[in-house]
């Protein structure tokens, strides 16, 4: 709308809805169509040239070394190390503490360290997490790290599990291996791709539901995800992780 009201020359962007009116380059938006391909696509629009996306190649160049000494610690003194992030912006795309916990606590029985990650809108899953699983050997940092920390962390992880979230993205963005939870997001335009990483999506015929960012009340218990069970998740990990 601001480059039209200026009259830019150029106005590059998606054709969806209205927008196209506006734009001298209108760009198909697909919903099939991962979504770093789609602003990739903008960026062609303006250069002329096609810029690839590849898969199995980390995008993101952070530091790596953590400052976090707790996590430090846990890490050198744990082969293997799980991250676990149990939040999302949407309600309809999370799979609950308790689900999560069952798969910490399975983990744990196998010796595979577990760090619990999030921000302050998620302390309510890190009590939790603390009354399931008691003096259990994980590593709850729920609400004491910041983003740029947190980015750190995953990066030294050997798997995160999440749902459809941002932590997900980043895990992707810097090489971590995921394991993510699908349902009412949609699989091919948000979910990593590439060799290192897995989705497990129940695939019902009322998923995904999201159309263009927006996600609605789910009026049916958000089934999609209430049917991935905890051992589902866990036996995933399990074959993901080497040896």
């Amino acid at each position: 709308m601001i480059g039209f009201l200026t009259r830019a020359d150029v106005r590059v962007g998606f054709a969806t809805n209205e927008r196209k009116r506006l734009l001298t380059n209108p760009v198909d938006y697909r919903q099939d169509d991962y979504e770093a391909i789609s602003f990739l696509n903008l960026v062609s629009e303006i250069t002329g040239e096609t810029h690839k996306f590849f898969k199995n190649k980390p995008f993101l160049d952070i530091e790596r070394e953590s400052e976090c000494r707790e996590f430090l610690q846990y890490r050198i003194k744990n082969k293997t190390v799980i991250g676990i992030f149990s939040g999302a912006t949407v309600n309809e795309r999370r799979w609950g503490a308790e689900n999560y916990s069952m798969v910490a606590d399975k983990l744990l029985d196998k010796n595979i360290g577990v760090v619990f990650l999030g921000g302050m809108s998620d302390l309510r899953d890190a009590d939790y997490f603390n009354r399931l699983l008691g003096k259990g050997d994980y590593l709850n940092l729920i609400g004491k790290t910041a983003i740029e920390e947190t980015m750190k962390i995953i990066s030294n992880l050997d798997l995160l599990v999440s749902a459809d979230s941002g932590l997900m993205h980043i895990a992707y963005g810097v090489g971590t291996k995921t394991v993510s939870l699908f349902g009412a997001g949609i699989e091919n335009k948000w979910a990593p791709t590439g060799s290192h990483n897995h989705v497990i999506n129940k695939k019902l015929s009322c998923s995904p539901c999201t159309r263009y960012g927006y996600t609605p009340r789910c009026p049916y218990g958000v089934k999609c995800l209430k049917d991935i069970g905890a051992d589902e998740v866990f036996n995933k990990v399990i074959d993901v992780l080497p040896g």
